[in-house]
């Protein structure tokens, strides 16, 4: 992975139950230029959502209360660059989170080696704006 910080620093949002995988996710976005914030729950991820705009969303599936599914289902959430990083790695699973808009699908933890590349596509997107 590289740690050379981006040129454009992106709002994310981290969706993830898991402490040690969240604070390793925001340490290393923080490390590359980003402004990281996190969610540990569906619930604290509403409230991030109803509060700030996102430019990428890195989303787990499976949380404590409920599937991050949901939070796709929002229509908010179409501008925002959304990568999946679960450990759920089924074929079906993939489909679903491309049938809402998914623009990666990483497995953990080997998928978090490309998470750089992940990244680096969605500043283009928004530096493309």
């Amino acid at each position: 992975m590289t740690t050379d910080a981006p040129t454009l620093a992106l709002e994310i949002l981290v969706v993830e139950d898991h402490e040690p995988t969240q604070v390793a996710l925001r340490q290393l976005l923080k490390r590359w230029g980003h402004h990281v914030y996190s969610a540990g729950t569906l619930k604290e991820a509403y409230q991030s959502l109803s509060e700030a705009d996102y430019d990428v969303i890195l989303l787990d599936i499976m949380l404590p209360d409920g599937e991050g599914y949901e939070l796709l289902e929002r229509a908010d959430l179409m501008s925002a660059y959304v990568i999946v990083i679960t450990a759920l790695a089924t074929e079906e699973s993939k489909a679903k989170a491309a049938k809402y808009g998914c623009r990666d699908y990483l497995l953990k933890p080997e998928g978090v080696e490309q998470l750089s590349t992940c990244i680096e596509n969605a500043r283009r997107e928004k530096a493309a704006l």
